[in-house]
């Protein structure tokens, strides 16, 4: 999602910053990037060889504790690392301003927030007495989004499913993505 944001925050002439992305980054047509990470694997070589100014990443999962261990070997080459929290559905519309400013594009930043809240607003109980939904992430092996306590809210795709009127059947897993048994389903 980080990569994604960056794209839509900086214009076309300074796309040319971004110097690598995980696995899965949807780059605009035509762009082909290093791979530097996966869901679960840092290519701290690769990145290294990128030569980046700024590493981007989320505060969850694998990569995330890896960054923060080689942190100190980054910033000796002139790499800083920004963290960025997306539990909530809120945190999205903070990461758009947080890079709109990183990036020097504040206006964006903050045009793309806004644009982010009126679209949840625009969707909020469309679909209401529809029923309970199943959000399968992977099939091998089988892995559900759950829910992941923050005080009394659970993770973002938990809380966007339910703004729009769906209750999750694994809402009492006490993790964001679990795996499951598909009887259990």
């Amino acid at each position: 999602a980080l990569t994604e944001m960056v794209f839509e925050i900086l214009p076309a002439a300074e796309q040319s910053r971004v110097v690598g992305v995980s696995e899965f980054s949807p780059l605009p047509s035509g762009k082909h990037l290093p791979i530097v990470s996966s869901a679960t694997h840092l290519d701290l070589d690769r990145l290294i060889l990128q030569k980046p100014e700024l590493v981007l990443v989320s505060n969850q999962g694998v990569i995330f504790q890896r960054l923060k261990s080689v942190e100190p070997r980054l910033a000796s080459l002139g790499a800083r690392v920004q963290v960025f929290s997306h539990l909530r559905l809120q945190d999205i519309a903070k990461t758009y301003e947080s890079l709109g400013r990183l990036l020097g594009q504040e206006a964006k930043g903050k045009e793309l927030a806004q644009q982010f809240v009126s679209g949840l607003k625009s969707i909020e109980g469309r679909a209401r007495g529809m029923g309970r939904f199943f959000f399968q992430i992977d099939a091998e092996p089988l892995m559900a989004v759950g829910s992941a306590p923050v005080g009394d809210q659970s993770d973002f795709l938990t809380e966007l499913l339910s703004q729009i009127g769906f209750d999750n059947v694994f809402k009492d897993l006490k993790q964001p993505y679990a795996v499951i048994a598909q009887e259990s389903v």
